[in-house]
């Protein structure tokens, strides 16, 4: 029995080291797929803050008193009817 249990320590330890390697190295997988998928996601959203910001500071650069208006326009009205003389009469921004 003692000889049997000499045998088999080896490649107990054998198998342990092993499984312990396996699940190591999964994990590292795992976790460098884990970091990129992070990594393209502040990639898009910094992307997407950016363009945001410069649409923002654009608004903000052309923005002058009275610029937006809000009418009352009754149904059926075309939505751009009388936009083309207030157009022409727009002056320029800056």
């Amino acid at each position: 029995m003692q000889e049997r249990a000499e045998k088999f320590a080896p490649a107990a330890a054998l198998a342990l080291y092993l499984v312990l390697l396996g699940t190591v190295l999964v994990l590292a997988g795992v976790g460098g797929r884990l970091y990129g998928v992070l990594s393209d996601s502040r990639a898009a959203n910094d992307a997407r803050r950016a363009s945001l910001t410069y649409v923002a500071a654009r608004l903000r650069a052309a923005d002058a008193a009275g610029a937006v208006r809000v009418e009352g326009r009754p149904e059926g009205r075309c939505a751009g009817a009388g936009r083309r003389q207030r157009l022409r009469n727009a002056p320029l921004p800056l």
